[in-house]
């Protein structure tokens, strides 16, 4: 890189290594066409595989929205199955967050996945359990909205109050003893 300014110039020259996207997402219909599986796989030397965490934004065939959580990766990478009852296109995008190798952190929105289901499997709406059998271990749990906040407030507040000691303390110590005066 060079820049002239006309009284001045500099140049800049650095070795740069681009690679490849660091995450891969997919997805695949399993199960004979009752869920889907999801699957990110990242570059072992860019990212740290545990560290890997977020949330699925599932847009169903019927217009429903729903938030997933991503479970815990291992060294394998991350693989869930989100359940897809109904017939029709389901549109998956993933946020997720992460570390890189040189510990930065990162977060990533995926593009747009997409899964068709063909035809409803299951006839019975109003109990869908006795239709369909998905192992449980596999399916990713909803988000706990209610614990979240609870965290973020306790976080927050914590903070604050940190905060506030700290600025006490160092407005204290601005002032400084206060100087004393003898009339004699």
């Amino acid at each position: 890189m060079t820049v002239d300014g006309g009284t001045f110039q500099r140049q800049y020259r650095a070795k740069v290594r681009v690679n490849a996207a660091p995450l891969r997402f997919s997805s695949v219909v399993i199960d004979g066409g009752t869920a889907i599986e999801i699957a990110v796989e990242s570059e072992p030397e860019l990212i740290e595989h545990t560290s890997l965490a977020g949330f699925a934004v599932v847009a169903k065939p019927d217009g429903a929205t729903e938030v997933v959580d991503l479970p815990s990766s291992s060294d394998a990478g991350l693989k869930f199955a989100i359940p897809a009852p109904l017939g029709g296109i389901y549109q998956i995008q993933l946020h997720v967050m992460g570390r890189r190798a040189d510990d930065q952190t990162f977060t990533v929105t995926s593009p747009q996945l997409s899964a068709e289901i063909s035809g409803p499997p299951i006839t019975n709406l109003e109990n869908p359990a006795t239709d369909v059998a998905i192992d449980s271990a596999s399916i990713a749990p909803k988000i706990d909205w209610l614990r979240s906040g609870a965290v973020v407030l306790i976080a927050n507040a914590a903070f604050a109050t940190t905060l506030a000691a700290l600025w006490f303390l160092i407005g204290q110590r601005r002032r400084g003893p206060d100087a004393e005066v003898v009339v004699g």
